[in-house]
């Protein structure tokens, strides 16, 4: 037999609605019409769905007389659907899977096989997104560690998707800033020196990390230094290339 499911469920035909009721069966018992069924059991928990049928697909060849319903006559059923009793546990196997291609990911990146670990990082959260799971600590995890894999093999921009990803979804501090500081190195090896700083320091902010305040201090003497070599070729060009300033 199939899953245990409750919900409620409504008949209409034009805008009247002819009946309403809750209900709580196991599918494939024949509690309800095939085409009924069939439908439930594509629905996730909490889901609403319509369906547009004739009244013999529901009721049989003869329709309902009960309420006034013709075999051919169009009725639309209205089916929402509570949580089903086995989702919470469908759900823990889920995530245990996930973990276990979290770890096996892990053991690869210790052995310096980051395409490896990349790879069942991304398994993990195909589970996840496939499972419908909740688990974003988890997702968040996942996406981070795939950052520092995409940072060992420089893919910047694959860097720069999952840290963004990060950004939009973190649930700490501390992943803010670890985001943060990644967009920051794939800015810094693009050139983008004041964008790079701004990522920098808004790593430092949340994660305060000593990696973040080396690469801003770094930064800012460069652009320090790039600022006074423009001000020294305004200067020499101003008056001309033999001409030298006294103190």
């Amino acid at each position: 037999m199939g899953d245990n499911v409750s919900g409620t469920y409504s008949v209409f035909h034009g805008d009247q609605q002819l009946e309403s009721h809750t209900f709580s069966l196991t599918l494939g018992e024949g509690d309800f019409p095939e085409v009924v069924e069939a439908l439930l059991a594509e629905m996730k928990g909490g889901e609403e769905e319509k369906k547009e049928l004739q009244c013999k697909e529901v009721y049989g060849p003869f329709g309902c007389p009960s309420l006034g319903l013709r075999p051919q006559d169009e009725i639309v059923i209205v089916v929402k659907l509570e949580k089903r009793q086995n989702v919470e546990k469908e759900e823990r196997d889920l995530k245990k899977e996930a973990e276990e291609r979290k770890a096996k990911g892990t053991a690869f990146f210790k052995k310096a096989l980051y395409g490896e670990a990349r790879a069942e990082y991304f398994g993990a959260i195909t589970i996840l997104e496939e499972g419908h799971v909740e688990a974003l600590e988890l997702l968040v995890s996942l996406y981070g560690n795939i950052g520092v894999c995409e940072m060992k093999m420089k893919n910047w921009s694959a860097l720069l998707s999952s840290s963004l990803w990060i950004v939009e979804h973190a649930t700490s501090n501390q992943q803010l800033g670890k985001a943060h500081y990644r967009i920051g190195e794939v800015l810094r090896e693009s050139k983008c020196a004041k964008a790079a700083l701004w990522h920098y320091e808004k790593s430092h902010e949340y994660h305060n990390s000593q990696d973040a305040m080396n690469r801003i201090t770094w930064i800012q003497d460069f652009l320090q230094k790039k600022e006074e070599q423009n001000v020294g070729k305004v200067v020499t060009g101003f008056f001309g290339s033999s001409q030298s300033l006294s103190m």
